[in-house]
């Protein structure tokens, strides 16, 4: 079933005949996952998407036509998918040296990280110990990488970053196959 030909059909004014109207779909139509959903593994479950895989070829795996991308696209809140989705390693290797230039440079540019103030992870076992804030490198001060044995800065290359940045797109939340016929009919509903 195509995205768009679910879309109510609206009466358009027709600018170069004002006695006539165009029937168009209404492309501005949105259907919004609900967050509370995500976790019910009855509906979804994550999909590790292999290289060179395409969300049509993850809607072909799955439910046996690649008409259903866009399901996938929708449960994901990714709208790009080009860019939304893991690309190609050649790809990718392509976009690092066009963005920094070059794999070398990219390798000797940094991302600078540091943990918020280590007394909050001193005696609170609830904060998040892995947290870190980005910083600009002209911010960055910090001498030491360690305050009383906990980690408090640490840098990772341009280069690290962009291919961990495509790395996280790999995983996939993807509707179980018994339950994309309700999904698709709930979709169809709610567009309308």
């Amino acid at each position: 079933m195509p995205y768009f030909n679910q879309f109510n059909s609206v009466r358009y004014p027709d600018f170069i005949n004002p006695n006539n109207y165009l029937i168009l779909r209404n492309i501005t139509s949105r259907v919004v996952r609900r967050e509370n959903l995500i976790d019910d593994k009855n509906v979804f479950y994550t999909y590790t998407m292999k290289e060179d895989e395409s969300i049509e070829d993850v809607s072909e795996k799955l439910y046996g036509t690649v008409n259903y991308y866009w399901a996938i696209m929708l449960i994901n809140n990714r709208f790009d998918r080009f860019f939304d989705f893991p690309i190609s390693n050649r790809i990718l290797q392509q976009y690092i040296t066009e963005k920094y230039g070059s794999i070398a440079t990219a390798a000797v540019q940094f991302k600078y990280y540091i943990r918020p103030d280590s007394s909050l992870y001193s005696t609170d076992s609830t904060k998040d110990k892995t947290f870190f804030y980005e910083v600009p490198e002209s911010k960055y001060n910090i001498t030491s990488q360690y305050d009383n044995g906990i980690l408090m800065k640490k840098t990772i290359s341009m280069y690290d970053y962009e291919i961990k940045l495509n790395e996280d797109k790999r995983n996939i939340l993807v509707i179980q196959e018994q339950a994309l016929s309700a999904f698709l009919e709930n979709f169809k509903n709610l567009i309308k």
